[in-house]
């Protein structure tokens, strides 16, 4: 039986952004076969100030924001309407496109994944008990918990599990399969579903 992996909030994984201007807390990364990039990488980071984005060439992002009051983003040129909390924005890693804060500092949610390799969604949930069994279909799975206190129990036999604010937990197969999972609580979950691609 495949195992989920618990990731808490208070293990991940501090370093600079990319550009330099600030820093990310990496909650999990897949690396490439080389060692040199990655094929996909989940972050959060806080933002304090207007400015660009770290340019992510041949990369798709998928955006969303955890605290503050949001964030507008100007992609390639266009200005997009804000992002608010629980809100999402793809785009590509390729464009020019930088930030403005709506009404100060803020914390994002930030999927980097190579489009090659796997495609990827990401949708919020809210939780309450006895809510229906949540059904994913994917190669990798990470539920996160924005808010409150979530129990996670696997339908068909698995430990249950509990996330507290901002903790993930991961599911890794070998090929996309459909999970499914109970949900108990009160709280907001980012489902994140990722399908590797055969190379």
């Amino acid at each position: 039986m495949n195992q989920w992996q618990i990731i808490r909030w208070a293990d991940y994984h501090a370093m600079p952004w990319k550009n330099g201007q600030g820093v990310t807390q990496e909650i999990m990364r897949v690396d490439s076969p080389n060692g040199r990039d990655f094929r996909w990488r989940l972050s959060m980071a806080e933002v304090s100030s207007d400015g660009d984005f770290s340019s992510y060439t041949g990369y798709q992002r998928i955006l969303s924001i955890l605290e503050g009051d949001g964030l507008q983003l100007k992609i390639d040129g266009r200005i997009e309407p804000p992002i608010l909390t629980c809100g999402i924005q793809r785009f590509s890693g390729d464009s020019r496109v930088s930030s403005t804060l709506l009404n100060g500092k803020v914390r994002d949610l930030n999927l980097i994944y190579d489009p090659r390799y796997y495609g990827a969604r990401l949708q919020w949930v809210t939780t309450s008990p006895n809510m229906p069994p949540l059904r994913c279909h994917a190669s990798t799975i990470i539920l996160f918990c924005h808010d409150g206190e979530i129990s996670l129990t696997p339908v068909g036999g698995g430990k249950s599990i509990t996330l507290n604010r901002y903790d993930s937990a991961v599911l890794v197969t070998p090929r996309p399969q459909t999970h499914t999972v109970d949900l108990d609580g009160h709280g907001h979950l980012g489902v994140f579903e990722l399908t590797g691609f055969d190379e």
